[in-house]
């Protein structure tokens, strides 16, 4: 297997990761549980997005940005608010117009899907910011601003940033990391390549770490101690990465039940959109046809278990469905172009 497919294959991990603690979050595994990820569930795929940052000519950069961002937004977002409407109707024509600015008012049955207009603002400003700036150090400057100016936008205004552009400027920085990180500034790169042992020692500090921080939550704008804040979700991101590769490098090389968990982790990073846009709707449903059976801590974490078991079988259908069918959408494309 080539060092590209290794690569990839890896950061799909990485990905996958992050989406199946998102999935947990949203069922519910307890306050300590939340109080952990959310240090860097979501700070981790702004990292992965400038890692990957490709500073493209304008009529190719933002074509394709809001193909992969906004067009899933506003699809997903319409089509179930149609459904909730069939079924309850509600929301009606006014609260949808308004839920497409203010998704991360958590009011909506999807409402993670914030993330993707904040992903994209996020691709937006930073592109500007490395097409406008030639010099390394004023970009490093200009994004500190930004990303500070985010951090501190709850600190000056009660309201929720429309369409959450507090939280697109704090994962600029975040961006800036990972493309400082993969363009080697400094030997900076090393840290993407730490040894089993060295992933251990630094993810334990940081699991320390985000435990004296104050509970964070990027769409609510809750940062605790920023200069903690960011060494948390830096530090996260760059651990998680490193066990990613190491987790996908030993199951390669085994069939044992650790790999098959790799394999569907992996899976569910490069189908993570889909996992993104309706895991809540499918939460809700796995809810109200799996109800809870005894009030105890064990009881409620077997069930939120066999919920989220529940939960990753439909999404991993549907994206199943999703994968057949645009490939014979292609194939037909090209069948009918053979004809002509």
């Amino acid at each position: 297997m080539s060092e590209t497919k290794k690569r990839l294959d890896y950061v799909d991990v990485y990905r996958g990761t992050g989406i199946l603690l998102m999935v947990m979050a949203h069922i519910g595994f307890g306050s300590v549980f939340d109080h952990f990820i959310h240090a860097f569930h979501m700070p981790m795929f702004f990292f992965a997005s400038g890692y990957f940052f490709r500073n493209d000519e304008a009529k190719s950069f933002f074509p394709r940005k809001a193909k992969a961002l906004l067009r899933p937004y506003l699809v997903y977002s319409f089509f179930v608010a149609l459904l909730w409407w069939r079924l309850f109707r509600e929301p009606d024509c006014k609260e949808y117009v308004r839920l497409l600015f203010h998704m991360n008012d958590g009011s909506f049955i999807i409402g993670a899907i914030w993330f993707l207009p904040a992903l994209f603002f996020a691709d937006a400003m930073y592109w500007g910011i490395r097409k406008y700036f030639k010099d390394e150090r004023a970009i490093t400057l200009t994004v500190v601003v930004l990303a500070l100016a985010g951090n501190l936008y709850h600190v000056f205004f009660a309201n929720l940033c429309i369409l959450s552009l507090d939280t697109a400027a704090v994962g600029v920085g975040m961006m800036h990391a990972g493309h400082l990180l993969k363009s080697n500034a400094l030997g900076s790169q090393k840290l993407l390549s730490l040894s089993p042992l060295q992933t251990v020692m630094v993810g334990a500090a940081i699991v320390g770490l985000i435990f004296v921080n104050s509970p964070v939550n990027m769409r609510e704008g809750k940062y605790g101690f920023i200069p903690l804040f960011w060494l948390n979700a830096v530090g996260a991101s760059v651990v998680l990465w490193n066990a990613s590769r190491l987790l996908f490098s030993f199951c390669t090389k085994s069939g044992s039940v650790l790999a098959s968990c790799c394999t569907v982790i992996r899976m569910i990073g490069q189908r993570s959109l889909t996992f993104l846009c309706l895991n809540q709707l499918a939460i809700y449903a796995a809810f109200r046809l799996i109800p809870l059976r005894g009030s105890g801590s064990v009881s409620v974490l077997l069930h939120n278990l066999l919920v989220l078991f529940f939960v990753l079988a439909v999404l991993y259908l549907i994206a199943e469905i999703k994968q057949k069918m645009a490939m014979e959408i292609v194939a037909c494309s090209k069948q009918k172009k053979g004809n002509r």
